[in-house]
């Protein structure tokens, strides 16, 4: 299944996944910034929830064949020269994945994915809380080690 981030529900405004991973740390120094964690990693993201998300160089090719749209939803920046959104390469994509706290990332994804499951249960008439299931697929906790390493 492919998922179209143009399509991505959104709730609490256009920027609620965005809002989620504004509260990842940016370790950087705010000189000569370009690309912001949050959007970096929103476009890591919709990479992944599409299927594309399998290396550092999926992820910057689906990145870079995105419309303008959709990376102006994942809060990608504004060229002014160019008069377009740009998104961030394949090594840039890399240094922020490398860069940021995992635990801090896992925990902000986990709670969008979350409350998207919720939203969708209480539109469908379905409150309620997540089954135990649930909770361990997509809620934010301790890191899964995977083939001796963390994800």
């Amino acid at each position: 299944m492919i998922i179209d981030p143009g399509m991505l529900p959104l709730p609490g405004g256009r920027t609620s996944l965005l809002k989620a991973l504004e509260q990842v740390t940016d370790p950087r120094a705010s000189r000569g910034i370009r690309h912001s964690i949050a959007s970096t990693l929103a476009m890591v993201v919709a990479a992944g929830l599409s299927g594309a998300g399998r290396s550092f160089r999926s992820v910057g090719d689906f990145a870079a064949d995105l419309p303008q749209d959709a990376l102006a939803r994942l809060g990608a920046r504004f060229h002014p020269v160019q008069r377009r959104y740009i998104a961030p390469n394949e090594a840039t994509i890399r240094r922020h994945v490398q860069m940021i706290d995992a635990d801090q990332a896992d925990a902000a994804v986990g709670g969008w994915l979350a409350a998207q499951v919720q939203q969708a249960r209480a539109a469908a008439g379905q409150a309620g809380a997540l089954t135990l299931a649930e909770q361990i697929c997509i809620g934010p906790g301790p890191r899964r080690p995977v083939a001796g390493r963390s994800i």
